[in-house]
C-alpha cells in the first residue's frame, strides 16, 4: 500500500525540521504514526521504550492531576505533552540504520538554522544598531538571531557532537566547517552553556580517546588553563556574560521556585498542577523586594517559569516525580556506558546540562528533542565509531 522506505522519509523530514519548524514536526509526526500502523511496524512488545522513554512521568502526571482534581485545569498541558508519549512508539518502526541516519539529518537543519542566525547577525551589525549595541546586551537578541538564544546555543553544541562521531575519520573538513560555525555562534551570542557542554564533552572524550595517560592528563590541565586564561584577559562578550551570572534573572526565578517548593504541602508529591506553579511564582515576584521597580515589573509582565526543569519537575511532582523523570536518562547512561558508546553518552549529558538552565518540557521544540534523542540513545546500536 505504501512505499517501504515512506517511514524513513517522514523520520529525515522530522529530523530536519526540529530545529526549524515545530509545524512541520507535528505534521511529520502524524504521518509517521500512521504509516506506521497501517505497515504493521509498529512495536509496543519492548519493555525497555517504556523504561528509557518518559512515558511513566507521562502517565504519572495525568494520575497525580486526577486524583488532585487538577486534570481538566491541565489538560492543554498534556496535549502539549503528548509527545512524549506518541515519539518513543512511532519510531519504533525505524530500523537501526534508518535511525543514524537521521541523525545527519538533524545537523543539516541545524546548520540551515545557524545560517539563518549569521544572516541575523550580519544584518544587525551592518544596517542596524551592532555598532551603538552589542549584541549580547540587546534586548531583542532573539529577534536578531531569528531563534531562542538558548535553543541554538545548545543545537549548536550538538552539531558538534554528532559531526565528530559521524566525520573524524572521513570528511574532515565538515567536523572543522561545522564546529568552526558553532564557535563563531556560541561566542558571538554568548552562549554560556553551550561552551560548557563543549568544554564536558572535549574533556570526556579526551579521556577516553587518548590511551596515553602522561599526554592525557597534561592536555586536560593544560588547555582548561590556557582557556581561563584567555577569558580573563579578553573582552569578549561571553567573559562578561559571565561576570553577570550572580545578577541572571534565572538566580531570581531558581530562589523563587525553591522557596515554593519548601512551603509545599506534599513533597513526595509536588503541587500536581503546572498552572498552580506559574500563580505561586508570580505571588513570589509580587512579594519580594527588588532594588529597582522596572526589576519587579518586568518580572511580573514575562511571567518567568522555573527556567530549570529539575525544579520544575520537583515542585509539580514532588520527589517522587523528580526520580521518575530521572530515571530513563540514568538507565540510558549506564546502559550506553556498558557498551562503551560515548557518543550516546554525550547526547544524554547535554540534554541534562540543559535541564538546568530551560524547561524544555514547556516548549514543543524541547519536548520533541527530549524524545527523539532518547528514543535514539536507546534504541539504535551504532558501530564503534
Amino acid at each position: 500500500m505504501f512505499n517501504k522506505n515512506l517511514s524513513s522519509y517522514i523520520y529525515y523530514l522530522m529530523m530536519f525540521c526540529l530545529p526549524l519548524s515545530v509545524f512541520l514536526d507535528n505534521v511529520a509526526l502524524i504521518f509517521l504514526l500512521l504509516v506506521g500502523v497501517l505497515q504493521k511496524g509498529i512495536s509496543l512488545k519492548n519493555y525497555q521504550i517504556v523504561i528509557g522513554s518518559l512515558i511513566c512521568l507521562f502517565i504519572y502526571d495525568i494520575f497525580s492531576s486526577v486524583f488532585n482534581g487538577f486534570f481538566f485545569s491541565e489538560l492543554a498541558v498534556y496535549l502539549k505533552l503528548l509527545p512524549l508519549l506518541l515519539i518513543p512508539i512511532a519510531m519504533t518502526s525505524l530500523t537501526n540504520n534508518t535511525k543514524k541516519r537521521g541523525l545527519i539529518y538533524l545537523l543539516f537543519g541545524i546548520v540551515t538554522m545557524q545560517l539563518i542566525a549569521v544572516s541575523g547577525i550580519v544584518n544587525y551589525y551592518y544596517f542596524t544598531e551592532g555598532k551603538k549595541i552589542v549584541l549580547r546586551s540587546y534586548a531583542g537578541i532573539n529577534d536578531i538571531l531569528r531563534f531562542e538564544r538558548p535553543y541554538l546555543g545548545y543545537f549548536s553544541s550538538l552539531s558538534v557532537i554528532i559531526s565528530y562521531f559521524f566525520f573524524k575519520k572521513e570528511k574532515l573538513w565538515l567536523l572543522i566547517l561545522v564546529t568552526s560555525l558553532s564557535s563563531f555562534l556560541i561566542i558571538t551570542m554568548a552562549a554560556r552553556l553551550a561552551l560548557l557542554i563543549l568544554i564536558i564533552s572535549a574533556t570526556l572524550l579526551i579521556s577516553y580517546e587518548l590511551k596515553n595517560r602522561i599526554l592525557k592528563f597534561g592536555i586536560l590541565l593544560v588547555l582548561p588553563a590556557i582557556a581561563v586564561l584567555i577569558l580573563a584577559i579578553s573582552d569578549t562578550p561571553l567573559k562578561h556574560r559571565f561576570l553577570q551570572i550572580k545578577f541572571d534573572t534565572r538566580t531570581i526565578v531558581w530562589e523563587g521556585a525553591w522557596d515554593i517548593f519548601n512551603n509545599t504541602p506534599n513533597y513526595l508529591f509536588g503541587y500536581s498542577s503546572q498552572e498552580k506553579i506559574n500563580k505561586e511564582l508570580i505571588s513570589y515576584y509580587n512579594s519580594r523586594e527588588f532594588e529597582y521597580l522596572p526589576e519587579k515589573q518586568r518580572f511580573l509582565s514575562k511571567k518567568y517559569n522555573t527556567h530549570n526543569q529539575f525544579l520544575n519537575q520537583l515542585l509539580k511532582g514532588g520527589i517522587i516525580g523528580l526520580i521518575i523523570f530521572l530515571m530513563p536518562f540514568v538507565y540510558l547512561i549506564f546502559k550506553n556506558r556498558s557498551s562503551h558508546n560515548l557518543f550516546y553518552i554525550l547526547m544524554l549529558l547535554s540534554i541534562l546540562m540543559f535541564f538546568s538552565v530551560e524547561n524544555m518540557l514547556e516548549r514543543q521544540i524541547g519536548i520533541y528533542t527530549v524524545a527523539i534523542i532518547l528514543s535514539i540513545t536507546n534504541e539504535v546500536r551504532l558501530k564503534q565509531f
